[in-house]
C-alpha cells in the first residue's frame, strides 16, 4: 500500500508540473511586443505656461495580463504639475491632465515617463520605474507666449549682424522662445496666431538679412536656402520639403524689399511646423543663420482620422531617394522587421515549446511507473 501511494505522489506531482507549463509558457506573453501611444501618437507635446494639457494613454499588445498607468516626472518638476496631486512626482490612471507652470529651460526641456505596469490597480508594492520593462519618455514643452515688448518679433539668427531672418507674410506672429531675459539663444520658436484655410496652398514670404542684394541669384539660394526648409507634423515627421516636391520656391518679389516667397502644398488640417534650418545662407559663400528659427502654424479643419488611428497610405510619388530620405527608409524598415518579430512570437511557438514539454514530462511520467512497478516486483 506504502508503495502505491508513493506512486501516485510520483504521477500527481509530474502531473502538477504538467499542468503549471501552459500557464509558464504564456505568462509573459502580453509583455512581448507592448505598443505605447499617447493623444494618438508622438513623444513631444507643447504646453502654454499657465494652461493645461490632458494625455490619453493607448496600450497594445498587453493581452489577458491586468495592468495599469503609472505617469511620472523624470525632470523638470518645476515646470509643470499634475492638476489633481500638484506634489505628487507620479499618479496613477489611463490618462493624466498637467498644468504649465514655468517655460522650459533652453535646452532642457522636462521629461514625463509612461509606464504599464502589471496588475489592475496601483499599490504600494508596485516596482520601481527603472524595474518596469515597458515605459515610454514623453518631452514637455513648456512654453510663456505672454507677449514683451523686448521680445516682439523681428529679424532673428544667431548673431543678426551677420545673418538673419524675418517673415513678413503672415505678419501676426508670436515669439515663443526666447521668452526671458538670460536665455541662450539656442534656436527661435515662433508662433503664427492666424489658422490657413484648408484645401489651399500656404505661402510664406521672408527676408534673409545679408546676401540679397542685386546679385541674387535664384539657384544658389534653392541650394543653400530652400533646401534646407522643411514643414514638420506634431509627431515631428517632416511631411514637406523641396526634395519632395511639395515646397515650392517662388522666386524674390520685385516689390523693393528683396523679400522671397514659398509655397507649401496638399497640408491637411492640423498642426505643423515651419522650419529654418541654421545652415541655411543666400548663397554658397553667404553667411549661415546660425540656429533653426521655426514657425508653428495650423491648417483649419478637421483632420482626417482611420479607425485604427493611424495615418492612411498614400501613393509614393515623390522623387528618387536622397540620402536623408533612404535613412529614414531605412529606419522605417528596421521598426518593420521588428513588428514582425513580435508578431512572430504571439503566432503559437511558445504552444509548440509548451507541447514538447508536456511530451517529455508524460515520457518521465510512464518511466516512473515502469520504474516503481518493477521495483515493486
Amino acid at each position: 500500500m506504502f508503495k502505491h501511494k508513493k506512486l501516485a505522489a510520483v504521477v500527481m506531482s509530474l502531473m502538477m508540473v504538467m499542468s503549471l507549463m501552459p500557464a509558464m509558457a504564456f505568462a509573459e506573453s502580453g509583455l512581448d511586443g507592448v505598443k505605447i501611444k499617447v493623444n494618438g501618437g508622438g513623444s513631444e507635446f507643447n504646453i502654454e505656461k499657465g494652461n493645461t494639457i490632458e494625455l490619453k494613454s493607448e496600450i497594445t499588445g498587453m493581452g489577458d495580463t491586468p495592468y495599469h498607468i503609472h505617469w511620472e516626472k523624470t525632470n523638470g518638476k518645476k515646470y509643470y504639475a499634475f492638476v489633481n496631486d500638484a506634489e505628487a512626482s507620479m499618479v496613477s490612471g489611463s490618462s493624466v491632465t498637467i498644468k504649465g507652470i514655468d517655460a522650459s529651460e533652453a535646452g532642457n526641456p522636462p521629461k514625463l515617463t509612461i509606464a504599464v505596469v502589471e496588475g489592475a490597480e496601483h499599490t504600494s508594492s508596485c516596482p520601481a520605474l527603472s524595474d518596469i520593462k515597458n515605459k515610454k519618455d514623453l518631452t514637455i514643452n513648456v512654453v510663456d507666449s505672454t507677449e514683451k515688448e523686448e521680445y516682439s518679433y523681428g529679424k532673428q539668427g544667431k548673431d543678426t549682424n551677420k545673418q538673419s531672418l524675418e517673415m513678413t507674410s503672415p505678419n501676426k506672429i508670436t515669439q515663443l522662445y526666447p521668452n526671458s531675459d538670460g536665455q541662450e539663444i539656442t534656436h527661435f520658436m515662433n508662433r503664427i496666431d492666424t489658422p490657413f484655410e484648408e484645401n489651399e496652398p500656404v505661402k510664406f514670404t521672408f527676408i534673409v538679412g545679408k546676401g540679397m542684394g542685386n546679385r541674387f541669384n535664384e539657384t544658389d539660394f534653392i541650394d543653400y536656402a530652400v533646401q534646407t526648409i522643411v514643414v514638420t507634423d506634431k509627431n515631428n515627421d517632416t511631411v514637406a520639403s523641396f526634395r519632395k516636391g511639395n515646397i515650392k520656391f517662388l522666386g524674390q518679389n520685385q516689390d523693393g524689399t528683396r523679400s522671397v516667397s514659398i509655397q507649401v502644398e496638399g497640408l491637411a488640417p492640423g498642426e505643423y511646423t515651419l522650419i529654418f534650418g541654421k545652415e541655411l545662407k543666400p548663397s554658397k559663400d553667404g553667411a549661415e543663420l546660425g540656429v533653426d528659427v521655426s514657425f508653428q502654424f495650423q491648417i483649419a479643419g478637421t483632420a482626417p482620422v482611420n479607425p485604427d488611428n493611424e495615418p492612411a497610405d498614400e501613393p509614393n510619388n515623390e522623387p528618387a531617394d536622397t540620402p536623408s530620405d533612404t535613412q529614414d527608409t531605412d529606419s522605417n524598415t528596421e521598426q518593420d522587421n521588428t513588428a514582425n518579430a513580435d508578431n512572430a512570437v504571439r503566432t503559437g511557438d511558445e504552444m509548440n515549446i509548451a507541447l514538447h514539454v508536456c511530451i517529455m514530462l508524460a515520457a518521465l511520467c510512464g518511466g516512473a511507473v515502469v520504474f516503481v512497478r518493477r521495483k515493486e516486483q
